[in-house]
Order: C-alpha cells, then sequence, then structure tokens
C-alpha cells in the first residue's frame, strides 16, 4: 500500500500520511540517522502508515478539522501557537513527529492490542513517619490507564494538543 498525503486544504481523499518519504528521508539525514536511511521504500511506507494511525488516535488536539470529509486529524481550524498565530496548515512539526513516531515503529508496536504499562489511579496514599510505614489505595473500579510516551516525537505536538495533554491511554 503506498502512502497518500494529505495537503494543507484537507481535500486529499482516503490520505494516510502527513509526510512523504522524501520529507522523511531529509529529516533524518540531517540528523544522521542511519536506521531509517537504510529501509526500503515499502518498509518506510509503512512505518509512516503506522505513524500517521498513532497520532490520529492516542491525542487529543486542539480546534477542528478543516473539512468535513477529511479522514485525517490535520490540517485543522481553531489550534493557535504560543504567539497567537493560526497554525491551520499540515505543519512542519507534524510532519516532524510522524517521522520520529514512524523510526518508533520500527521496535515499538504502539497498537492497542500492546498493553506497554498498565497502572490504577491512585486513590488514597497515607505515610507515617514515626513507624516508616507506607499505604496506598487504587481505585480499581476506574480501571486502567495505558500510556505511552515517546518525548522527542511527542515534543513535536505540544503545540497542537488542547491544554497541552495526552491522551496516550485506551
Amino acid at each position: 500500500m503506498a502512502i497518500i498525503v494529505q495537503n494543507d486544504a484537507g481535500t486529499v481523499a482516503n490520505a494516510n500520511s502527513y509526510a512523504d518519504t522524501n520529507f522523511v528521508d531529509d529529516y533524518f539525514s540531517l540528523r544522521g540517522e542511519s536506521t531509517w536511511t537504510a529501509l526500503s521504500t515499502q518498509n518506510k511506507e509503512i512505518a509512516l502508515i503506522k505513524a500517521w494511525q498513532y497520532i490520529d488516535t492516542a491525542f487529543n488536539f486542539q480546534g477542528y478539522q478543516k473539512t468535513d470529509a477529511q479522514n485525517t486529524t490535520f490540517p485543522r481550524l481553531g489550534v493557535y501557537s504560543q504567539r497567537g498565530t493560526e497554525l491551520s496548515d499540515v505543519e512542519t512539526n507534524i510532519k516532524n513527529a510522524q517521522a520520529e513516531y514512524a523510526l518508533i515503529s520500527l521496535t515499538t508496536d504502539f497498537t492497542i492490542n500492546q498493553v506497554p504499562s498498565v497502572t490504577s489511579l491512585l486513590k488514597k496514599e497515607s505515610r507515617k513517619a514515626d513507624v516508616l510505614s507506607e499505604s496506598l489505595e487504587y481505585d480499581t473500579d476506574r480501571g486502567q490507564v495505558i500510556k505511552f510516551s515517546f518525548p522527542k516525537a511527542d515534543f513535536w505536538l505540544k503545540e497542537f494538543l488542547r491544554g497541552n495533554t495526552f491522551k496516550g491511554y485506551y
């Protein structure tokens, strides 16, 4: 399956990527990342599709899709930089993030079927210093939280997030 790159207008039907392989090749070439450059075009495209899918499902972004018909999260309207500039295109930072997640996808399966870490929400914590004891109570009624964290890739998305929140759970 070949990648279909979304444009800044949001009008590409069945798009499954924000960046093409040339963009990502240049991105990693500038950073001296040889793992990416050694891949076949087909494997690069597979990784880019996985990264696009992760971006579009794992985060809670500001604003709303630019068109009603688009199948991608970006481009969006109502997204503003810290300086107040509207970020209504498929911005370079989105493509950079997709590049990083594509590289991560070569060694990490961040699909729903994988459970990298599971924790219950802490309900109550108490400590007694005089007898050196600790008590933790977890809220098992509210379910479990599964969170992925990829700081290098997540960095590129921070200004697009609603309230700077990460929805890295399923």
